[in-house]
This record gives structure tokens, sequence and C-alpha cells, in this order.
């Protein structure tokens, strides 16, 4: 058991690329994860920022127009029902136009998808950490993930982020870190 246990392990130090390029996957999709829960997170603000005055504004129009079927009213009560009757009619065409909340909602979609992959990255590397893999099963892992990631990157397409969500991201701590090793160019192996 213990022969099998080092032929592996020499395997394993002997494909020093598959851990720098797993690590490297897991920090690409952590941070587009980041990225589209920042965005998303600024789409949901946007769409509160303008949906509640847009609701407001509709409450209260209605109640003046009630209001003034009843009695005769002045001209700057005309005139005020007037301009918030056409700022709400503006507040609901950015609301239709950007659609805040479907935008909030693809960005998370994009984002869970990005954590699935970071979190299946992890796992592979705790794995192999602790049951060193052959290098072959190894990449055909890294291989599989990648074919995921660029899946994402590609439905992510639909879904834009600003630069800010990339700053958002790279400052991002992680929930449950987890101890990766370093990409160097020069492998440390130990016996």
């Amino acid at each position: 058991m213990d022969e099998l246990l080092q032929d592996k392990n020499a395997a394993v130090m002997r494909s020093s690329g598959g851990v720098p390029a797993l690590r490297e996957l897991y920090e690409d999709a952590k941070i587009g994860k980041n990225k589209h829960f920042s965005a998303g997170d600024r789409h949901l603000r946007y769409h509160f920022l303008v949906g509640v005055p847009l609701v407001l504004l509709n409450v209260g129009i209605g109640s003046m127009l009630v209001k003034l079927a009843d009695w005769p009213a002045s001209g700057w009560v005309k005139q005020s029902v007037a301009v918030a009757a056409f700022i709400a009619a503006c507040l609901g065409a950015v609301q239709t136009l950007f659609n805040f909340n479907k935008s909030a909602e693809g960005h998370r979609g994009i984002a869970n998808r990005y954590l699935r992959i970071s979190r299946r990255c992890k796992h592979l590397f705790l794995q192999n950490r602790d049951l060193p893999l052959v290098p072959e099963e190894l990449w055909r892992n890294i291989g599989r993930l990648r074919k995921a990631y660029e899946r994402v990157n590609e439905d992510a397409e639909a879904f834009p982020t600003r630069a800010a969500d990339l700053t958002n991201a790279l400052r991002a701590e992680s929930i449950t870190p987890c101890n990766l090793p370093e990409i160097s160019e020069d492998p440390v192996i130990t016996s």
C-alpha cells in the first residue's frame, strides 16, 4: 500500500502544472462570481431607487385624481399632478427600459454558476492534497471545470459588468478561505 501511495505521489510531483492551473481557474471563477454578485447588488439597488419613488408617485397621483374629481382644484394642484404624472411616466420608462430586476437576477444566476465552479476547484484541490490524483485524472478534471467555466463566460456576455465591479471583486474577502498553494514557476517538491 505504501509503495502504491509513493508511486502516486511521485506521479503528482512530476505533474507540477496541474495544481497551479487549478488555482488559476479557482481564482478566475472567484473573481467572476464576486463581479456578478456586485453587479447584481447594484442593479437591485437601482430597481428599488427607481421603483419605490415610482410606486409612491403613482399612489399620490391616483389619490389626487380621485380628490380632483370631487372638488374644483386650483391651477397649482393641477400642475403638480401633471408634473408628478410626467415624473412617474419617466421613472416607469427607465425601469421598463433597463429592467433592473431581471438584470439583477441574471447577474446572480451567473455568479452562482461561477460559485459552483470555484467550489469544485477547491474540492478537487483538497481531494488532491489528501489523496493525490494521477496527473491524467487531475488534468481531466481540470479540463471539465475549464469547459464549464468557458460556458459560464459565454453566458455572462449578456450581463456585462463595470470596472467598479472588478475592483469590488478583487477586494472581496472569501467567506470560506482555503489555503491553496501560490502559483509559482518553480514548484517546491518535498520528498
